[in-house]
């Protein structure tokens, strides 16, 4: 199945090789001012435009946010109207209260999936589906544009990082982790509800925790619980904080996800 452009795709469509280069060849070395600010940058407009190929190819050639709003009009118009062409006619309802649900979802503190928040008064058996589980979106540009969160709004300083309770960050991370040849499949963990760490995936070797935060503060209890009661060899807390490896914890800025394979095997 094609995926969108993943953020090192969407670095290449805006000849941006450079700045490829110099993470993938920078080792573990902190980053200079200069690099974070203009790859932050790009980030906050990935999170606007996202990945989806006619929504990055009307920004390149148009420069142009309303346009690029049309196209992710388009495409989420054209899932929902699939959804009646590919689905058993009784369910198509039941989708289309799933799929407007998920920016609710994800704003939500605690992201397992409640199905109250589809509509009033709905059920796990309703849906025939598992209790515990999270709903993401396919691309963060889809969910900026169904939040109904204007571009002005991304672009205009770092906070909007923050915002929407890191929904579209946790969103932005799960796309690069799912792009990843070397992950098989990811997970969350939680600890009787009082911790949770937001992804967990393994390669051959290891099974590594990943805490996402949406700005630069730092504090993660949910991930020091995880690594006191099992010991990981690695755990990744990434953010918009610089580069660095501290007592097997990588904090990995978020616009250097595309190099995560790197990191953990030089570490």
């Amino acid at each position: 199945m094609l995926q969108p452009f993943s953020f090192e795709e969407f670095l290449l469509a805006n000849n941006e090789e450079a700045l490829i280069t110099f993470i993938r060849h920078d080792g573990l070395s902190e980053i200079p001012k200069a690099i974070t600010e203009k790859l932050t940058d790009y980030l906050k407009l990935y999170f606007v435009v996202g990945g989806m190929p006619s929504a990055v190819n009307s920004w390149l050639d148009t420069r142009d946010y309303s346009a690029v709003e049309a196209r992710q009009r388009d495409i989420l118009e054209t899932y929902e109207n699939d959804f009646s062409k590919h689905a058993l006619k009784n369910i198509v309802p039941k989708l289309r209260y799933l799929w407007n649900s998920v920016p609710s979802q994800l704003a939500k503190e605690n992201k397992k999936f409640i199905y109250g928040l589809v509509r009033e008064g709905a059920r796990a058996r309703d849906y025939e589906d598992l209790k515990a589980f999270k709903l993401y979106h396919l691309d963060v540009g889809l969910l900026r544009y169904m939040s109904e969160l204007s571009p002005a709004a991304i672009l205009d300083g770092i906070k909007i990082f923050e915002e929407f309770r890191g929904a579209l960050t946790e969103q932005f991370v799960l796309t690069e982790l799912a792009g990843k040849s070397f992950i098989r499949n990811i997970y969350y963990w939680t600890s009787d509800a009082t911790a949770e760490v937001d992804f967990v995936f393994a390669d051959d070797k290891r099974v590594y925790p990943v805490e996402v935060k949406a700005g630069e503060n730092l504090q993660a209890r949910s991930l020091r619980v995880y690594r006191e009661r099992y010991n990981p060899e690695l755990s990744i807390r990434t953010s918009l904080s610089n580069l660095r490896l501290d007592d097997g914890l990588l904090n990995l800025p978020l616009f250097a996800l595309f190099n995560l394979e790197s990191y953990i095997q030089n570490k």
